[in-house]
């Protein structure tokens, strides 16, 4: 029965795994958004490695935005940064960065939200 129970939960693992990583590259406006907010993450990570800072504009990260999608850098300096992702739908999606207690850079969860 414990052989069962473990089985049963990674698989259910599995298949959250799988859910949450197919809304990164999805064609929905939420996955759009999201995926958009990844690209910015992993840019600011990689550009604070090479710079030791993180950039206040998308063009230095050569990011551009998915079709549909508006994605700004709001605020960004040596120590951290934050990225809007918005939709036409009404969705829109905010995500920050910055450096853990050992300096290196670490991203947070996006939090979405509908405007209305």
């Amino acid at each position: 029965v414990l052989i069962l129970s473990v089985i049963g939960v990674l698989g259910l693992l599995a298949v959250t795994t799988a859910m949450v990583g197919s809304g990164y590259d999805d064609k929905t406006p939420h996955g759009r958004v999201l995926g958009d907010l990844q690209r910015v993450a992993e840019a600011q990570e990689l550009h604070h490695q090479r710079h030791g800072e993180f950039a206040e504009w998308l063009e230095t990260l050569d990011v551009q935005a998915i079709e549909g999608v508006r994605l700004t850098i709001t605020r960004a300096d040596g120590r951290s940064w934050e990225a809007v992702a918005s939709h036409g739908v009404g969705l829109t999606c905010v995500q920050t960065g910055q450096l853990d207690t050992r300096g290196r850079p670490i991203r947070n969860r996006p939090v979405c939200y509908m405007d209305g």
